[in-house]
């Protein structure tokens, strides 16, 4: 999947609020492909997988999973990221 069509699928689908551990259930996901995720906790931000190595594993369904828990890619260091 190209990095575009990703982005798509993120902008396209509506965060859904309601869904409760929304970070665990993202690391999850992530951790389904990567026993090895190096994971950095901030401040107010959690940053985990790299956005382009993810897209080898993960399917539409799931980064509509991502996206409807508030998953989103940060445009500096190019990963995933929870506030």
């Amino acid at each position: 999947m190209t990095k575009e069509h990703a982005k798509k699928i993120l902008d396209s689908t509506k965060r859904d609020y309601t869904i409760k551990h929304c970070v665990l259930k993202g690391l999850q996901i992530f951790a389904r492909y990567n026993e090895d995720e190096t994971i950095a906790f901030l401040h107010d931000v959690i940053y985990a997988e790299d956005f382009e190595d993810s897209l080898k594993h993960l399917t539409e369904e799931e980064l509509q999973e991502l996206a409807k828990m508030s998953w989103i890619v940060d445009e500096e260091t190019e990963t995933w990221c929870h506030f």
